[in-house]
């Protein structure tokens, strides 16, 4: 489930239960709403967080179907869309709605993934190396570019791209790359 805490006290100020036993996602507060993405077959759901006169409480107000990765908790939240990564394929989310605005296709699946928002685009990473740059649209995405990491090594999951300074980084098991994206 999810709990909200006073920060002063760390008094119970709200809970709410979840389809699922555990939660994996980090999960995403906007005023006062509360999305919050499950890798066990939780899916999706949001919350709004409602002031009483006995206190606090939540409302579930939709939820989602979605086959999220467990251990991949890897999500971008950019104005009011959300961006996740379900079977290996980009998705977007309404973050005022908590429905989807936008699927990948099939033929873009990459199994593990990984994402960064940085500069209008979606920089993703998946278990078997390959890289993509993709621009986002109001109903899908267009990628701009992809390449594979060098001598990639196996790896189960992926850690996500880290964007600084111009500079794309990506964690490959035990090595470090670092591309140069100014351009």
């Amino acid at each position: 489930g999810l709990a909200g805490f006073a920060a002063d006290n760390g008094r119970l100020l709200w809970s709410c239960a979840r389809r699922s036993a555990s939660s994996t996602y980090t999960p995403i507060a906007r005023d006062d709403l509360v999305l919050s993405p499950n890798g066990y077959g939780g899916g999706l759901a949001l919350f709004k967080v409602v002031v009483g006169e006995h206190g606090f409480r939540s409302e579930e107000l939709s939820h989602q179907t979605m086959d999220l990765a467990a251990f991949q908790d890897c999500t971008a939240a950019v104005n009011d869309r959300l961006y996740l990564i379900e079977r290996g394929a980009p998705i977007c989310v309404d973050m005022k709605a908590g429905m989807r605005v936008w699927s990948g296709s099939s033929t873009n699946r990459r199994g593990r993934a990984a994402l960064t928002w940085a500069d209008g685009h979606l920089y993703i990473r998946n278990a078997r190396g390959e890289v993509a740059l993709v621009r986002t649209l109001s109903d899908g995405f267009t990628e701009k570019g992809q390449f594979q990491i060098p001598d990639h090594e196996q790896s189960v999951g992926v850690t996500s791209p880290v964007l600084a300074n111009g500079r794309l980084w990506l964690r490959d098991n035990d090595r470090l790359f670092c591309y140069d994206v100014s351009g």
